[in-house]
């Protein structure tokens, strides 16, 4: 996870940058709530990250990249290597999460599947992986459901369901959807 935030900053040019949390968890190839566990219990408080504002719609969360002190001021020699400098610690970070915490799937169909390569980040991905696991803990969901229970974004379910459904991994009856026979 820390390595996908490495890239989005070298991409942006310094320790500043923007990341969604779809984003970061695709790149990363993790459920969103693992990411949100990892900022949490680690990342945040070691000091590598700080989210500056929380993103909304289109717009990802504004990160610094932080050198993992744990400490919020950074010491003069890491200040001498970059141009970017930390943010003023009175805007500190948002701790609103940009996603509901609900996700509903089932970790042991996951687990199973996650280390196909139908599901690396160049193929169905990891939201195929969250969006079979919730179709598998609960049959037949609506889109608006799976954006809940799978914790994915409603254009990302609606994407992956189109994905899904040309693999012929899912079936749709009206606005409902269900995994194939062959999809596990």
């Amino acid at each position: 996870m820390l390595r996908a935030h490495l890239n989005f900053a070298e991409i942006a040019g310094g320790r500043l940058h923007a990341a969604s949390e779809r984003q970061t968890a695709e790149e990363a190839g993790v459920s969103r709530q693992t990411l949100r566990k990892a900022y949490e219990s680690v990342l945040v408080p070691a000091g590598w990250l700080r989210r500056l504002k929380v993103g909304r719609g289109r717009e990802g969360s504004t990160w610094y990249l932080g050198d993992g002190s744990g400490a919020a001021v950074q010491s003069p020699e890491s200040r001498s290597r970059t141009t970017q400098f930390p943010p003023d610690p009175a805007l500190e970070e948002w701790n609103t999460p940009e996603t509901g915490l609900c996700a509903d799937v089932d970790s042991t169909v996951i687990g199973n599947l996650m280390g196909h390569d139908a599901f690396t980040h160049e193929a169905l991905g990891s939201s195929a992986l969250m969006v079979i696991g919730a179709l598998h803990a609960r049959p037949h969901q609506t889109a608006s459901e799976l954006v809940v229970t799978a914790s994915v974004s409603r254009a990302t379910a609606y994407r992956t369901l189109n994905r899904l459904l040309s693999h012929g991994l899912v079936h749709q009856t009206g606005e409902t959807w269900s995994l194939a026979p062959r999809a596990l």
